[in-house]
């Protein structure tokens, strides 16, 4: 590949190459790097809705909380694990021993049972992800062998009257999913 200089003055039809300095390269190798991560943030649009680029996305927001699905995939930093723990532990806290006490101790004292409904029936909806979110670990290979078997049974053809089905089906899963 030729220097930018050069290929400046190939673009252009200039005669004159100029001398590519380190802050031209650092520009040229800044742009690079700036489209490669915003063909990458692309793959999570609504324009990449096949199964094997969908399972990519989970694999990638799974990756932040140290849950790695698909078995190919590179391992998952000892650091991601230790941090991982501790905003557990952190949210565990913070969240759910506050709804505790709000709803026994504030609401008792307040009368306002109401509001201690409302608080519980919210807290419910975060612990059910949370619960998800511990039996992802605890069977960690069932669902990697899963991901695995949806994969292999993608690759299978499709009948042509069913592929428009799938397309909207999965368009509305991705949808979802953002």
């Amino acid at each position: 590949m030729p220097s930018f200089g050069a290929w400046c003055a190939l673009e252009c039809g200039c005669v004159y190459s100029f001398p590519v300095t380190q802050e031209i390269a650092l520009l040229n190798h800044l742009f690079r790097s700036m489209s490669s991560m915003w063909e990458t943030l692309q793959k999570f649009g609504l324009a990449y809705c096949d199964l094997p680029t969908m399972m990519w996305n989970v694999e990638m927001v799974l990756r932040v909380v140290a849950v790695k699905i698909e078995g190919s995939a590179r391992p998952i930093p000892s650091a991601t694990y230790v941090l991982t723990a501790i905003t557990i532990a952190i949210y565990g806290f913070s969240y759910h021993a506050s709804t505790l006490a709000f709803v026994l101790v504030d609401c008792r004292e307040t009368g306002d049972i109401l509001a201690g409904i409302i608080v519980v029936s919210i807290t419910m909806t975060s612990l059910i992800g949370f619960n998800k979110l511990l039996y992802i670990y605890k069977h960690q290979k069932k669902v990697q062998v899963l991901v695995a078997e949806y994969i292999a049974y993608d690759r299978l053809p499709l009948a042509p009257a069913t592929t428009g089905l799938m397309d909207t089906i999965m368009r509305g899963v991705k949808t979802r999913f953002l």
